[in-house]
Formats: structure tokens, C-alpha cells, sequence
């Protein structure tokens, strides 16, 4: 999943790019834990890393009954509202010089172009892509990519996103979350990691070992403000 999202977006790296690169993720966390209440994920522990880690570490008849059961099940989707709710919030961001105008604008079309890839990419897979355990899960596998160099197989990307459902499916504070907040949720997850790890292949690509390092940064550091924590998965 991961490898064909990349190449169908890179094709929109040009060297207007640097100009995003001033908005760095970290910043947006915030606001994204004010509109979603992120502190229920983390206080909560809806997201539990043991769970995942055992969900990365074994591949077995159960799980994989476990995330064809929880597919479709009401209570972890949102229903889409026809707009991109973190692209707005970022659009709202009015910069104040032409400079950061433009990356506002170029960081605004990657998202879009992140969004719309994954998306279609799910639906190939069989997936739907208002499913927020899904959505959880390829951030999971994003930041351990940036972090570690390496990919996680389809196959555990779905294993992640069974037991991050089954327990926001179990959570009852999660289900009073409205509509929006699950869509900006899942925006906040998918787009600006996704972002941080397109520039960061651009930047291996070019053998820019600075800018490559520069990403891969921000990429933890967006987890670490997002939630709370610093990131670890099993190598």
C-alpha cells in the first residue's frame, strides 16, 4: 500500500517544496488535539502500543478474522462532510509574508494529494478509508518508516488497524466523538506524516542527506506532539 501512495505522489515534488518544508508538522499538533480531544486517545490508552506491537510481531488466523470482521462495523467510520477539515485549518492559517503564503499553499496541495492517494489506494485493497483504525495503523507504519528506513507489510497494517477498532469500537468516550472530529482525525493522522515521509523519499532520492534528516525529525516530532510519547515499534 505504502510504496504505490509514494510513487503515484512524488510526481508532485517540485522545488516549490522547500517552501513547505517551513511549516513543519509539530506545529499543527496542537490545534489537532484541541479539535479532536486526542487526549482521550492517549489518557485512555485507545491505542494501546503492546497490542500493536504483538499485531506487528505475529500474522495469524486470528487477526487477520479479526479486521475482516471489524472492516466496516459503524462505530470506528465517519461518515465523509464532502470537505477536508485539516486542509481548512490550514488554509485559515494566513501566513503573513508571500514566503509563507506559498508553502501554506504548496503543504495544502500535498495533503490534498496524500488524502486522495491513500483513499484510493484503500479502496484497491478492499478497505475503506473512513475507517480509522486503518487510518491509525498507516500512521503507525509511516512513522516507522521514517524512523527505522524499513516497511511493514500489508498485512500487519491491517493486523494494527483490527486491534486499534476493536478497542475504539469498545470505547464509549470515543463514541460521543461527532462526525467532524473523526474526519479531522483521520486527516490529522494520514495527511501531515504522509507529507513528512514524501519529501523525506525526495530527499533520498536526491542524496539530500540534510534534508532527509530534517524530515525524519520532524516526522518523530510530530508523533511525539501528537501523542505524547516518543515512538517505538519493535525492529
Amino acid at each position: 500500500m505504502k510504496n504505490k501512495i509514494i510513487a503515484l505522489c512524488l510526481c508532485l515534488i517540485t522545488t516549490g517544496l522547500c517552501q513547505a518544508q517551513y511549516f513543519g508538522s509539530s506545529e499543527w499538533a496542537s490545534d489537532i488535539r484541541d479539535y479532536t480531544n486526542m487526549s482521550m486517545f492517549i489518557q485512555t490508552n485507545t491505542i494501546n502500543m503492546q497490542q500493536m506491537q504483538k499485531a506487528y510481531s505475529e500474522t495469524d488466523t486470528k487477526s487477520q478474522k479479526k479486521q475482516t470482521d471489524l472492516a466496516n462495523v459503524k462505530p470506528v467510520l465517519f461518515q465523509p462532510t464532502g470537505k477536508r477539515l485539516f486542509i481548512e485549518m490550514v488554509k485559515a492559517k494566513a501566513g503573513t509574508s508571500e514566503e509563507q503564503k506559498k508553502g501554506l499553499q504548496v503543504y495544502s496541495q500535498l495533503l490534498e494529494a496524500g488524502l486522495t492517494q491513500y483513499e484510493k489506494i484503500a479502496r484497491e485493497k478492499k478497505q475503506n478509508p473512513a475507517n480509522l483504525g486503518l487510518a491509525v495503523a498507516f500512521f503507525m507504519e509511516t512513522t516507522y518508516a521514517l524512523s527505522s528506513g524499513k516497511h511493514l507489510e500489508d498485512q500487519q497494517i491491517l493486523d494494527m488497524a483490527a486491534v486499534i477498532n476493536q478497542s475504539l469500537a469498545k470505547n464509549a468516550q470515543f463514541q460521543k466523538t461527532s462526525n467532524q472530529q473523526r474526519q479531522l482525525i483521520y486527516e490529522a493522522f494520514v495527511g501531515p506524516q504522509l507529507v513528512n515521509y514524501m519529501l523525506y523519499e525526495q530527499a533520498k532520492q536526491d542524496k539530500d542527506a540534510k534534508t532527509q534528516a530534517q524530515m525524519k525529525q520532524q516526522g518523530l516530532a510530530f508523533y511525539k506532539s501528537l501523542m505524547g510519547t516518543e515512538f517505538s515499534m519493535p525492529q
